[in-house]
């Protein structure tokens, strides 16, 4: 074997390389890819949500859980609408100043029970009744069916001002909705509030998130065959799965390769399209998104094209493409970062923005 196994690279934000001997089966165990880390969900889906505390269910005073005092304000309204019992400040953005309130309201008698949830203002005839709480589970998956990632946004719905039925979805910080969320599950909570959990199926195209999936495509695919002269092969252990990654030479020089293979294991045999970079965003609104960041490892037969998305094994044929042993395959292989592709969870559809290529001699 000519071509020798290549070693594991990062994609982190330098792109850097470095080619040891032969290693198989690397494993790496330092990227974050998708990880949701603190985020503005938005799809930062870097999104970490602060998860308020658990309802408390001791008796006393009107606590209607364990959140920080921080967003505890005192009680000051009694009325016909009915009586706060326990009411609530956020912010709408760290960078815009304006608050509102959440009111826990009862209209039904003089417990410290609360039947109605309002959002708005320090009034109750300020704010909206919340009427539904909506747990969104978003699943992206690879064109092998494997669930790859996987994000959760909420939202919440509210009656209209004018009744009726009508509801239309309101935007605030999930650190807001998870406090209503938690508080449903109180033993303080009498209302009626509908609690509903969405479940997405999401995947990957180069024009963006779209909205459902397309179940085990590559199954189906139908190898091309032929594609030169074996020069080497290493077996990889990825995120999803074991791969063969196999160099083929066209010409006479075994020592460099034209053409660079993927096959999962129990799959076909196909060709190394591209390899990209994917930074996500899950819009929920103008408050707050969920920033995600994946791998895709396109492989071509034919006219069609399949997406694995596995971050470790994207990790790794971005070392194979920068490998020198591969720079006559490289030309004919797109490498390159695209940001933002976006999913808008409010109008179920995604669209690319702009395409930044990777340079292959970084």
């Amino acid at each position: 074997m000519s071509v020798r196994p290549v070693s594991l690279v990062s994609f982190g934000t330098n792109y850097s390389v470095n080619f040891s001997a032969k290693k198989k089966n690397n494993k790496p165990n330092h990227i974050h890819i998708d990880n949701p880390v603190s985020h503005k969900l938005a799809i930062p889906l870097a999104a970490t949500v602060l998860a308020m505390s658990p309802m408390s269910s001791a008796a006393g005073n009107n606590r209607l859980s364990d959140v920080e005092d921080t967003h505890r304000i005192e009680l000051v309204e009694q009325n016909n609408n009915g009586r706060i019992v326990d009411q609530r400040r956020f912010w709408q953005h760290a960078k815009i100043n304006i608050p509102y309130d959440i009111l826990f309201v009862n209209t039904k008698d003089g417990s410290s029970n609360f039947d109605k949830i309002i959002i708005g203002g320090e009034k109750i005839s300020d704010g909206l009744p919340v009427s539904k709480v909506v747990n969104n589970n978003y699943t992206l998956y690879s064109d092998d069916g494997v669930p790859a990632h996987k994000y959760n946004l909420k939202q919440i719905s509210v009656e209209h001002r004018l009744g009726g039925m009508d509801e239309h979805n309101l935007y605030y910080l999930q650190e807001a909705i998870n406090c209503i969320d938690n508080s449903l599950n109180s033993p303080k909570n009498k209302s009626d509030i509908e609690k509903r959990t969405n479940n997405v199926k999401l995947y990957h195209t180069v024009f963006g998130l779209q909205n459902g999936t397309c179940g085990n495509r590559l199954k189906d695919a139908v190898s091309e065959g032929n594609f030169g002269k074996l020069a080497g092969e290493q077996d990889y252990e990825g995120n999803n799965g074991i791969y063969t990654i196999r160099y083929y030479s066209q010409d006479d020089n075994m020592d460099d390769a034209e053409v660079v293979t993927v096959q999962k294991k129990g799959f076909p045999e196909l060709r190394l399209y591209s390899v990209s970079i994917n930074n996500g965003i899950i819009e929920n609104g103008p408050i707050e998104n969920i920033n995600i960041r994946y791998g895709a490892v396109t492989l071509v037969a034919g006219n069609k094209v399949y997406n694995l998305l596995d971050d470790s094994l994207t990790e790794m044929m971005i070392a194979v493409v920068r490998n020198e042993a591969c720079k006559n395959a490289a030309k004919d292989i797109e490498l390159y970062e695209q940001t933002p592709i976006k999913y808008a969870s409010y109008r179920d559809n995604g669209y690319l923005d702009q395409v930044q290529e990777i340079s292959v001699d970084e």
